[in-house]
């Protein structure tokens, strides 16, 4: 892959995409565990990682696998972090019984 990163970036970047892409949606999935929102944090990793391989150094497999380990890690807690700012601060309109309108945080 080190040939192909010196000629070509955009096919290196695919060539890493469908080599590792399967191993790092598993490692999302333990973080996140919605299949759907893996796929999301998915797509965000290899966007960011994509924007960074400027700056990459690519030295052999395992440091691109690192590499890229830690991207998706990284995107996932953001991704954690992301979904319990929403929850914390989704407001919930409550009529209570005289019909006076109440907003309470919604904790769940």
């Amino acid at each position: 892959m080190l040939n192909l990163f010196k000629r070509n970036r955009k096919a290196f970047f695919e060539a890493l995409y469908n080599t590792y892409s399967e191993q790092l949606y598993l490692l999302i999935l333990r973080y996140v565990v919605s299949q759907f929102d893996a796929e999301e944090v998915l797509q965000r990793g290899f966007i960011k990682a994509y924007a960074g391989l400027k700056q990459f150094k690519h030295e052999n497999e395992k440091a691109t696998l690192g590499w890229l380990n830690r991207i998706m890690v990284n995107e996932s807690l953001l991704f954690l972090r992301e979904q319990k700012r929403l929850t914390l601060t989704d407001e919930l309109c409550i009529t209570d019984a005289s019909g006076q309108k109440n907003l309470m945080l919604n904790h769940i």
